[in-house]
């Protein structure tokens, strides 16, 4: 919820995309959580570091999550959790037997040739800047479909943000690690106040160090795991996703495209159709929306789409 005396600059919450419009965008991004204070434990027993790669790299004797659980536990309250990560990484890995039980592991799919890191650092700074918080984890399966269907990069040329190389997708790419676009000039503005650059913003206001670099973080690894595991995908075949101003036609006054989605919307509500291929993701005026384009330009090829169809109003 935003404060009624302005924010510094340092300080102010920047809104997770600029790219959208018409009606640009004016609530900043939620404030981060409250650290909560551990009430001060009793010292443990210290283990050496030694023992502890030991313990990581030898077979247990207690298998299964639980076992490996207690032995995390162990480790972290002795060498500390950055030490026990660091040593987890260079343990020697320990195979298993062939008959051993595989705990239900899927079998893992091959990632196609075309997944780059270059093409999953431009896809989360899509879904960056064409999401708020919250709406990621719906959005970006319709970017997955898209770029799986091109089988590249092109997939992404249905996001304004990507295609016109809008102004947070850059700063999104900043804070992914491609620094192409450090060196562009900023809007002066109040959102911008006292930074000349992409580079002077994304590394030294405090939002974007903290909050936002979280935010990135969290979204690259979505985007990895969505081709690591492509049958989570909740959304076969849904390529369409916009803003409010898109699904009530004041973007494209005259398209069927987004006339169709909202009718399907409003059929979706009224318990006349089963299938549901219209998802709302409420935040406000920053609302945003997906849809099995396809499937509801093949229902309305056999059924009549009306004349006048109401607009969607977000509830305040």
């Amino acid at each position: 919820m935003q404060t009624k005396q302005q924010m510094e600059a340092k300080d102010k919450a920047p809104p997770s995309t600029a790219d959208v419009e018409p009606d640009k965008p004016e609530k900043a991004e939620g404030p981060a959580k409250a650290t909560v204070q551990r009430a001060i434990s009793q010292p443990q027993p210290t283990m050496p570091p030694a023992r502890a790669a030991e313990m990581l790299a030898a077979p247990q004797a207690t298998t299964g999550a639980a076992g490996q659980a207690q032995m995390m536990k162990s480790m972290q309250q002795s060498v500390g959790n950055a030490r026990v990560a660091r040593m987890a990484n260079n343990a020697p890995l320990v195979q298993r037997q062939p008959n051993e039980k595989q705990d239900n592991e899927p079998a893992s799919t091959a990632v196609p040739s075309y997944v780059t890191e270059n093409l999953k650092q431009k896809m989360a700074a899509t879904i960056l800047a064409e999401s708020w918080p919250g709406q990621a984890e719906d959005i970006r399966w319709m970017y997955y479909n898209r770029v799986s269907d091109a089988k590249g990069e092109a997939g992404l040329n249905g996001s304004a943000a990507y295609s016109g190389k809008g102004l947070w997708y850059r700063i999104w790419l900043y804070m992914l690690g491609d620094t192409t676009y450090g060196k562009d000039a900023l809007p002066k503005n109040t959102e911008f106040k006292g930074f000349a650059t992409i580079a002077e913003f994304c590394t030294r206001n405090g939002y974007m160090q903290t909050v936002a670099a979280k935010r990135a973080a969290s979204i690259k690894l979505l985007v990895g795991a969505m081709f690591a595991k492509p049958a989570s995908n909740p959304y076969q075949g849904w390529i369409g996703q916009g803003n409010l101003n898109d699904f009530n036609n004041k973007s494209q006054p005259r398209s069927l495209y987004w006339k169709q989605a909202r009718a399907y919307y409003w059929l979706q509500q009224q318990g006349k159709v089963k299938d549901m291929y219209v998802k709302v993701l409420p935040d406000g005026k920053n609302t945003q929306v997906i849809f099995d384009a396809r499937s509801i330009e093949k229902y309305y090829a056999n059924h009549t789409l009306p004349d006048d169809v109401p607009l969607y109003k977000p509830a305040e």
